[in-house]
């Protein structure tokens, strides 16, 4: 009885699909017998790690087939003629559109969480940096704006509403509290309002936080604007109480203001200090006043052991200081500035 040719074995991985069936690792897998003898139609060809075996009896179907032989389609059904079984395997088998998938080694995911680590330190400074210059802006922008304010208001022609304050005089703290919209100046419902520092407006700087008490019938120094240590400026006490020589002694009283001090003939108006920031706590702990400062000035003098002296270096180690005509300049060393005259005191 005369057989057919011998099949060749497959040798390349892209040949035809028409005759060949893929089975991994060390298993192989081939239509046999009822006795348990192998199909006759049946060859084996090795691969690399991949067992090729020819079978004119069992065609397989591939789909997507690439040189790599990735995903394969099998005949569910043995159609050998010697009627051999149907026999499958699905753990041996890499079936169409199943991939197999490598989970994160332990090195792996401690490499990727140190390199998100470093990434986060490197972006949160830089971040939070800048979100300090902004409200270092934010507060300069207040001070300029307090002091434009203050110009006018001190303008004999230019001024609105001066309060209780008429004719051509007016005092600091009549100017402060219209700032602040107190005493005289209340324009909120009831008579007590409490809010937060941001609801103080241009008098409320964005580096300090917390709550806020308002009270309409109350002057600025007898505690309209509570509690001291988040109050955000201070203006300068030398021009509200400036120091005097008075009988032979220095003393400390307060003077009504014109508008000769906008063109003062012994200081330029960007020399003259107007108001800056302070630490309103250290105010608190020394029992003074947090809305009026001043610089420390000779000994023997009202101001002169310091304890008016709270400035704080809030914004980079700098505090920002408004003069007069509108400027504002930051400096970590205040009283070692020549740029300032602390020591002016208003000439009527």
């Amino acid at each position: 009885m005369k057989t057919g040719p011998p099949v060749a074995p497959v040798t390349d991985p892209i040949a035809s699909a028409g005759d060949r069936l893929v089975v991994f690792g060390r298993k192989t897998l081939a239509s046999r017998f009822p006795d348990g003898k192998e199909c006759p139609s049946s060859k084996r060809t090795k691969i690399g790690e991949e067992t090729l075996i020819n079978s004119l009896a069992m065609p397989p179907v591939f789909d997507n087939i690439d040189a790599r032989v990735q995903r394969l389609t099998l005949l569910p059904v043995c159609a050998c003629p010697c009627g051999s079984e149907e026999v499958r395997d699905s753990s041996t088998f890499l079936t169409a559109g199943r991939f197999s998938s490598r989970a994160f080694t332990l090195l792996e995911l401690l490499v990727t969480m140190s390199l998100v680590a470093i990434l986060i330190s490197l972006l949160v400074p830089g971040v939070q940096s800048v979100r300090a210059r902004s409200r270092a802006y934010a507060c300069q922008v207040n001070l300029r704006s307090v002091s434009f304010d203050f110009a006018i208001f001190a303008d004999s022609s230019l001024h609105g509403n001066r309060g209780d304050d008429t004719g051509a005089t007016f005092r600091l703290e009549t100017f402060q509290e219209s700032q602040y919209g107190i005493d005289e100046f209340w324009r909120r419902p009831g008579s007590v309002f409490t809010g937060g520092v941001a609801d103080l407006g241009v008098m409320g700087c964005d580096e300090v936080r917390g709550e806020i008490v308002l009270r309409s019938d109350t002057p600025c120094r007898s505690g309209a604007v509570q509690p001291a240590r988040n109050v955000s400026y201070a203006f300068n006490l030398q021009l509200d109480s400036p120091e005097q020589f008075i009988d032979g002694f220095w003393v400390a009283r307060q003077v009504p203001l014109t508008d000769r001090i906008l063109n003062s003939p012994v200081a330029r108006p960007d020399e003259i200090p107007l108001l800056w920031d302070i630490d309103g706590a250290v105010a608190f702990e020394r029992g003074i006043t947090p809305h009026y400062s001043a610089a420390p000035s000779k000994p023997g003098r009202p101001y002169g052991d310091g304890q008016e002296w709270f400035p704080s270096l809030r914004h980079g180690g700098n505090v920002q200081i408004a003069a007069l005509d509108g400027s504002v300049r930051a400096t970590d060393s205040p009283l070692e500035d020549s740029d300032w005259r602390w020591d002016y005191r208003p000439v009527h």
